[in-house]
């Protein structure tokens, strides 16, 4: 299927009910799928297209993060606040929490 909805920064991850349900919730992750409703209101999530989202600025994980109104279950971007002092390296973790890899992380994030 053709993904055509513009991408945003964030994306909803449930559908809401209207109508006769009003207050029923059905996960969907609207990073590649959306929402319908039929006449009564109820919630199907269907695949092939992105949902809805919100719009982030900057660079995701850097300068923003993503997470979800607990109510609505609509997107929300939370800002990163800026820093004065950044690190230069990244380690690993797992399996790997022993190794550590130089990174500007005033452009870059691990």
């Amino acid at each position: 299927a053709v993904v055509s909805t513009p991408r945003t920064g964030c994306y909803d991850t449930a559908c809401n009910g209207h109508l006769n349900y009003t207050g029923m919730v059905v996960e969907c992750d609207q990073s590649v799928n959306r929402c319908m409703w039929n006449n009564t209101g109820y919630p199907t999530c269907k695949e092939g297209t992105r949902g809805h989202g919100s719009t982030c600025y900057g660079t995701a994980h850097l300068d923003y993060y993503c997470g979800v109104n607990d109510t609505t279950h609509w997107a929300v971007c939370n800002q990163v606040p800026p820093s004065s002092c950044y690190g230069s390296s990244c380690q690993g973790t797992g399996s790997f929490i022993n190794t550590t890899i130089p990174c500007d992380i005033t452009t870059k994030s691990c």
